[in-house]
Parts: structure tokens; sequence; C-alpha cells
């Protein structure tokens, strides 16, 4: 006791270096010897030095933490001290170290804690329903999820309902004692159901103890069918409605005027452009326009042209790949056109004969890609506001005006 006030006023030293001289008392404590100046007939003097170190003087050395740990659990006076550090949030022992040598030493309920500060809910269950049934209900309720907590529950009560069975076998009791043990832990757990336990009674048991869970049980079903039911009417008639918008949608034309123009050229819209850009090949290649919801109209070339601006540089390449593909097929078209210029029936179908499978794809997928939104009411314009005003490809000429 001397020695150990004496380490405690020299705050200099290093605990972890006195960790054999420790050790060495500790044999010399369990050890049988008629030379009693060898113990202590009060407390373990190396459990307060190292409680000392821990709690007083802030030391977070994990081998100082585990060596506390092993002494209080060597000591079977000491379990509360033990039950109360490892709950203490500053310790700093290694779990694992501390679950075995608590196994070894039989320290179940230390070892609970420990499982249970492992996040380990089942094994800590399945331990504390050998020491205490509070215990158990208490590290079931720490599940993180409604599916572990149910089986944890679900374990407590068969523990219950089978170790009332063999009491009753025993003792002689009323198997109505053995059902009210599992009721009681039916409404305890808040989530378990009474088809949950039934299989762990016994065939005997009359189900007039179970009348009113039952009746409980059975009215809940059936305002989950009810649900059910409302919420698959609710989605016929969703389906419904998108069905009809459908059919409304295929049936709904507008009318073109001949004065009516394209909303990026300014030309008319039934008619080509005359620019020389991307929208050239294009507009030659596939007459086609488009007219939108909006009732804003673009020419097929002149909407590319303007999708084409707010494009990644590999969705860029697929349109380029896309436009490639129709003109080979127009060339190819021409010069079978005028090898065959005599033959009129062959002109109506030149088209329709030289499409290859690689070039209807393209053309479905280009069609798709044009029309998708309306370029000034749908996503593209709401993207377009976190884009710069001055493009990658307008940097050189932005460089030209700098001052």
């Amino acid at each position: 006791e001397a020695i150990v006030d004496a380490w405690i006023e020299a705050q200099f030293l290093d605990p972890c270096k006195l960790i054999p001289a420790l050790i060495r008392y500790a044999q010399q404590m369990k050890a049988p010897s008629k030379d009693q100046s060898a113990k202590s007939s009060g407390q373990n003097q190396a459990i307060r030095y190292l409680e000392y170190c821990v709690k007083d003087n802030g030391n977070t050395d994990e081998a100082i933490h585990n060596y506390l740990v092993s002494l209080y659990a060597a000591d079977d006076q000491a379990e509360e001290q033990l039950l109360e550090f490892v709950q203490w949030p500053d310790s700093c022992f290694d779990k694992k170290y501390a679950l075995r040598i608590c196994t070894e030493k039989n320290r179940k309920r230390v070892c609970v804690y420990i499982y249970s500060s492992m996040h380990l809910y089942e094994e800590a269950v399945d331990l504390a329903l050998s020491v205490d049934i509070e215990l158990a209900k208490e590290n079931a309720n720490k599940a993180e999820d409604d599916v572990t907590k149910k089986m944890l529950w679900v374990k407590i009560a068969r523990s219950v309902i089978e170790n009332d069975k063999e009491a009753a076998k025993s003792n002689g009791l009323n198997s109505s004692d053995n059902v009210s043990k599992a009721l009681e832990i039916l409404h305890e757990s808040e989530i378990l159901r009474i088809e949950d336990i039934m299989v762990y009674f016994s065939d005997f048991v009359k189900i007039d103890e179970f009348k009113d869970e039952i009746c409980a049980s059975l009215e809940q079903y059936n305002d989950n069918i009810e649900q059910l039911k409302a919420e698959m009417n609710d989605y016929t008639k969703t389906a419904e409605m998108i069905r009809s918008e459908i059919e409304e949608q295929d049936l709904r034309f507008d009318v073109i005027s001949a004065a009516q123009s394209c909303e990026l050229c300014g030309s008319s819209v039934l008619s080509s452009t005359d620019n020389d850009t991307l929208s050239d090949s294009i507009n030659s290649t596939w007459n086609a326009l488009y007219v939108f919801p909006c009732t804003h109209s673009f020419h097929a070339g002149c909407l590319l042209d303007e999708v084409s601006r707010h494009l990644r540089d590999d969705q860029r390449a697929h349109v380029e790949i896309f436009r490639r593909a129709l003109e080979q097929q127009q060339q190819r078209i021409q010069q079978l056109e005028r090898s065959n210029e005599n033959d009129t029936e062959f002109k109506h179908k030149s088209r329709s004969i030289e499409m290859t499978k690689a070039e209807r794809e393209a053309e479905t997928m280009l069609h798709e890609f044009l029309s998708a939104a309306c370029p000034f009411c749908g996503d593209l314009m709401i993207e377009s506001i976190a884009e710069p005003f001055v493009t990658s490809e307008e940097q050189e000429e932005a460089k030209q005006w700098q001052i």
C-alpha cells in the first residue's frame, strides 16, 4: 500500500513500465503463502493504482485498461466494478480481449454488455437469457431494425414458454400461468403478434386464453387488407388516367400554316434552310419538322444544332454517328436514283429499300433524341442556367476581345 501511495505521488512514472511489478503482485495475491506480508488485507493495490491512472490521471493506454479489466475479472468481489468500467464511456480497453477474459472467468453479465457495445445484439440476448430475462429484453430493444428486433423478442418469448413448460411439469402448475407470462412478453414487445409465438405452445392449450389476442390480430389483418385494396384502386385509377392521356396524345394534332416559321432560323418551317451548318445534312437527308405541345416548331436540323450545344462530348459523338449514317444512306439512294432515272417505281421505293437495319436504328434514336422535349420549355432550358456564357469552343474568340 505504501509503495502504491509513492507511485501515485510520483506522477512522472510511466504506468506501462510498472505492469511487470503489478503482475508479480497479483500472482503473490493468488498464491497460497504463510507469509501474509505478501498480501494485503484490504483493497487490491494493483486495482487501486490502475484506477487512479485511468480515472484520476486520465491514462488512455490500451495496455493499462486491458490489464485493469483482467484484474477486475479475476476478482470475484469486483464484478460490479467491472460492469461499471465496461460501461464507462472513457474506457479504452480492447473489447475482444475483454470478452475473452470475461468468458474465461464466467462473467456472463459483463459479456452481455460487451456484446451490446459491439452491436452483437443476438449474442447478447442469447447469453442474457441464461442470466436475466430483463437484461435480454433491454438488449432486444436495442436492435437497429424491426426484423432483428422481432427475431430477438421471439427468442425471448420462446425461452419463457419453454422454461415455464418445464417448471409446470416439475411443479404441477396450471398451464394458464405459462400462457399469461407469454402474453406479457407479447404486450411488452410491441412488435410480436400472437401467431409469432403460437407454435411454441403445447397442443393442448385452450384457445380461449388467446381469444382477445387472436381477435386483435384478425382485425389488424382485415385493416391491412382494406388498406391494400384502397391502394390497388388508386393504382388502377392512375393507370387508367395515364392510358387515357396516352391515347389522347396519339390522337392529338396541330395545324401548321405556311407562314409559321422555325423558332431558331426564322424561315418557314415547311421549307428547308440554306444555312451552312450541321442542320444542312439533316434537313436534306431527313425531311422532318418538329412541333411540340407548347406550339414551338423547328426544322429537324435546326433543332439538332440547338440541342447539340447542351450535350456532353460523348453524347455529341453519338449524334455525329447518327448524322453520318443518315448522310451515307442518302448518298447511296441518290446514286441508285441516278442509275435508275427512268424507273419511276424505283424512285418511290428507293428510300425504304436501301435503309439498312443500322440506319433505321440511327434514325429512330435520333428522332427519340430530338423529340424528348422542347429546347425552350423543357429540361435543357433549365439545365442551361448553370452553363457559362462563353463555351469551350468560343474561348479562342473570347480571347480576341480581351483588352
